[in-house]
């Protein structure tokens, strides 16, 4: 008598290939995955950008200049503009919504919902829902742009310019206002803002003191900028910036290969036990 080895395989191996399509798929959506965010740029600009690869992806144009971005703590995207006003953003058409008008200050909020701003010489606490201002203290430097943000344990990192074509690092003391240098990065940082534990900054070009520079990352403990890459040409100077965690690059065929060849296997499997 004949026996039928085919069921006595093919279960093992349907398991298999259900344990590999799980894998595989999820495998697959973290492949050649680099950070992105969001920016606004001095030209109106508002889109997204691969922090690897500098390549810049338009939403849309804003219908004013924005001086700062930075992300709720329900995820709403807020910012200010020159007159003062602050607004929030839609990350899908790029629509401003005015909130109310205080100080111009470029916006930055705290884990805990707190949102404060940064003049050229002042902190500033602001509410969310009117845009008032009241100021907290001065600095004692001066401020460039957009370039405070707060880390995951809350404290704020503000960059300034120490000379012409270079900035320094500093931290500040949000119930005084104070700020204390940790030192030197030999960029122009115009926007600063954290993807997990990394601090990145957008940089104008040195020879003009405007226009896109290079995108670093800034040494927390020593204040050292280390070069990550060219920012795209067709993006202009960066304004403000937040972390962005959509869907990065596809997965390599191969992949899909693998994905396929393990779903073969279950529909033969099914169609062995129907």
């Amino acid at each position: 008598m004949r026996i039928n080895t085919f069921p006595v395989l093919i279960q093992p191996l349907a398991k298999i290939g259900a344990l590999a399509v799980f894998t595989l798929l999820t495998l697959a959506s973290g492949l050649h995955a680099s950070p992105f965010a969001y920016v606004v740029s001095a030209s109106n600009q508002f889109g997204t950008i691969d922090l690897t690869s500098g390549t810049f992806t338009s939403i849309g144009n804003t219908d004013r200049t924005l001086n700062s971005l930075t992300l709720s703590p329900g995820g709403i995207l807020y910012s200010q503009d020159g007159s003062g006003t602050l607004v929030t953003l839609n990350a899908t058409t790029a629509q401003i919504t005015p909130l109310g008008t205080g100080v111009p200050v470029a916006v930055n909020f705290r884990s805990d919902g707190a949102l404060f701003g940064e003049s050229a010489t002042t902190l500033y606490s602001v509410n969310s829902s009117t845009g008032a201002t009241t100021p907290v203290g001065d600095f004692g430097t001066n401020f460039i742009g957009d370039a405070a943000v707060f880390s995951s344990t809350s404290q704020l990192y503000m960059v300034a310019a120490t000379a012409a074509t270079t900035s320094g690092l500093y931290t500040v003391n949000t119930t005084t206002g104070a700020a204390t240098l940790i030192g030197d990065n030999g960029f122009l940082v115009f926007s600063i803002f954290f993807s997990g534990n990394t601090l990145y900054g957008f940089t104008a070009d040195p020879n003009t003191g405007f226009g896109p520079g290079p995108i670093v990352t800034l040494n927390t403990a020593t204040g050292a900028g280390t070069v990550v890459g060219p920012q795209d040409a067709a993006l202009s100077t960066v304004l403000g910036a937040v972390p962005f965690s959509g869907t990065t690059a596809a997965p390599e065929p191969a992949t899909f290969a693998l994905a396929g060849i393990a779903t073969a296997f279950l529909f033969v499997a099914r169609k062995r036990r129907a």
